[in-house]
């Protein structure tokens, strides 16, 4: 559980450090990432894709971030009923 939380904590760093500068870095000049009507330049990235991919990393955080804690919940000693009471209440807490 402790690598996996510092993982994941290192993986999500990562991908938005990497991901600010996609998004500030996206066009030449930078004048056409907030001017629409600038002529001229490029944007090789595409932001629908950013936005995409963000989306999928966000998923798959969330369900890690709520998986972990359910592995070390069932491995307590305590009855099903009550580690179930556990489980639901990190399971709401998703919401």
């Amino acid at each position: 559980m402790f690598w996996a939380v510092r993982i994941l904590v290192a993986a999500n760093v990562v991908y938005y450090i990497t991901a600010a500068f996609l998004e500030t870095f996206r066009c030449t000049p930078q004048k056409k990432v907030w001017d629409v009507f600038y002529k001229g330049g490029y944007c090789p990235v595409n932001v629908v894709v950013l936005n995409l991919v963000a989306s999928i990393i966000n998923l798959i955080s969330d369900v890690a971030i709520l998986a972990l804690p359910q592995w070390v919940i069932w491995r307590l000693n305590m009855t099903r009923a009550i580690r179930a009471g556990v489980s639901v209440l990190f399971l709401i807490g998703i919401l």
